[in-house]
């Protein structure tokens, strides 16, 4: 028993027993402490308003499936008007460990906000089952205010809590707009440089038309304010050298055909990237990829410079995209720059402040 439960014997005290002859022993187990405290990795989940990130962020943590309607974000949401109205407006962590092979630990004992397991003493549960005897890394997920009307919360995240890496949120159906919304006004560029032209095939202009009817759309000033933010939350990401992980959330919603086509969906994140006043020529993008080796190496420029960013196609209805999602942000190491950071003895983080009227001095 003392084996399985990684414990040790402190003290045997033997006593008699009603019985002639018999004894009874009181023994005293200790049961080892960590010595070991896991490695954290924080992610600032970024994205406008209805983007998905709480709803993404359960899916994540929990494994629920959201019935479509928010049903999975409300694993998250800590206050009641969040829940009525479905705009996060505060800042919270949601973690997630991960065991010596880098196997998410699911299980249905919550985490505590810093990212560590709560220590289960239920009676006829195995202690040695206790996932925080496992875990070797935790990821926290920091949830962020996507409403332009919490911007000085969405702040605080990015300054606050020292984030090593932003994950940013965008619906399918947006960055297929922004893919198509490039499209039609490449296509009117060339008709015009057609209209120009001494010869006008009729094929071409044929074509033409085709193209501009299929890429024709409205964006709703809902659609309009949400891509805003999120352009918005990645520039704030650049200015501040935090590598991004582009996740595509809502892919259930999105009716357009070549939205699975790799090359579209690439050119679509490369032009969101481009208002974001990235570089995009120095950047190589990677659909899904299960290992990056300027993420997983920990040996990142001091600079957060984003050479290689990864995209993951999400949908918390159908659970596609989650397990790759979720198996990536287990391979990544925190940047030397953080770990250089906290090199400097004990370090208390003060992440909440309040000031009761009547109480204290």
């Amino acid at each position: 028993m003392v084996l399985s439960l990684k414990a040790t014997i402190v003290s045997r005290e033997f006593f008699p027993g009603n019985l002639a002859g018999s004894k009874w022993v009181h023994v005293t187990i200790r049961k080892k402490m960590h010595d070991k405290v896991p490695t954290e990795i924080r992610y600032l989940i970024l994205g406008g308003p209805g983007n998905g990130k709480s709803t993404i962020i359960a899916s994540i943590t929990t494994d629920v499936v959201d019935d479509g309607e928010g049903s999975a974000r409300m694993h998250v949401m800590r206050h009641k008007h969040e829940l009525d109205n479905g705009h996060t407006s505060c800042v919270t962590h949601h973690a997630l460990g991960y065991d010596s092979e880098m196997n998410p630990l699911i299980e249905e004992e919550e985490l505590m906000p810093t990212g560590v397991f709560f220590d289960s003493e239920c009676d006829g549960m195995d202690s040695s089952s206790n996932p925080s005897d496992q875990v070797e890394k935790v990821c926290s997920l920091i949830d962020v205010a996507g409403h332009p009307r919490y911007i000085k919360t969405t702040i605080k995240g990015f300054m606050a809590y020292h984030p090593h890496f932003s994950v940013l949120t965008i619906t399918a159906q947006d960055i297929m707009d922004m893919y198509k919304e490039t499209t039609v006004n490449n296509v009117g560029i060339r008709e015009e440089n057609v209209a120009n032209a001494t010869v006008v095939g009729g094929d071409d202009d044929d074509e033409m038309e085709e193209q501009k009817n299929i890429y024709e759309y409205e964006q709703t000033e809902k659609t309009v304010d949400g891509v805003s933010v999120t352009i918005n939350h990645a520039r704030i990401a650049r200015i501040l050298g935090l590598k991004i992980i582009v996740v595509v959330t809502k892919s259930d919603l999105c009716f357009i055909d070549n939205f699975h086509d790799k090359d579209v969906l690439k050119k679509a994140v490369s032009e969101l990237l481009r208002q974001a006043d990235f570089d995009v020529n120095n950047i190589e993008l990677h659909i899904e990829p299960t290992w990056l080796p300027d993420w997983s190496n920990g040996d990142s420029d001091d600079s957060g410079n984003t050479t290689n960013v990864p995209i993951f196609c999400t949908s918390s209805v159908l659970k596609t995209g989650v397990d790759a999602l979720r198996k990536f942000l287990g391979t990544v190491e925190p940047r030397n720059q953080t770990k250089r950071r906290f090199e400097v003895g004990a370090c208390l983080h003060l992440r909440e402040a309040f000031d009761i009227p009547g109480v204290g001095i």
